[in-house]
């Protein structure tokens, strides 16, 4: 049995614990993993990112945590500002970013997450782009 969307849960691999991403974006993939799961038994990995549909880009990968909120970082002078509030989990990871009018930095913080890359990193990487 499959499920796919909203109500779905399922064991995230990168946080070891059942998840539910409640965004069309997931809904997508899990609906695109169902699919070519049928006939194999593989977990579902999901791409773990979203952003709605504004004038400004707001997007969001991983899961952010209240606890783990790391510094803005970024441009609030610009005309439209950019930031980026990175996540970090307990031991020290990326384990999700909010990103605003900022793709390039949400590109780094997704590649950092799926490399399980640690909380320095980021700050290094997201200080060192706020600066230019």
């Amino acid at each position: 049995m499959y499920a796919a969307g909203d109500v779905a849960r399922w064991p995230h691999p990168q946080f070891g614990f059942l998840v539910r991403f409640e965004h069309g974006t997931n809904a997508a993939d899990q609906a695109r993993c169902a699919v070519a799961r049928l006939d194999t038994c593989v977990p579902y990995r999901p791409s773990d990112y979203v952003w709605p549909g504004c004038d400004w880009r707001l997007q969001i990968v991983g899961r952010p945590q209240a606890d783990g909120t790391e510094a803005l970082f970024g441009n609030l002078e610009l005309e439209r500002p950019r930031a980026a509030l990175p996540h970090a989990d307990a031991a020290g990871r990326l384990c999700a970013a909010v990103v605003l009018n900022w793709p390039e930095s949400f590109l780094q913080c997704r590649r950092m997450i799926a490399a399980g890359a640690e909380i320095v990193e980021a700050r290094n990487l997201l200080n060192a782009a706020g600066q230019a």
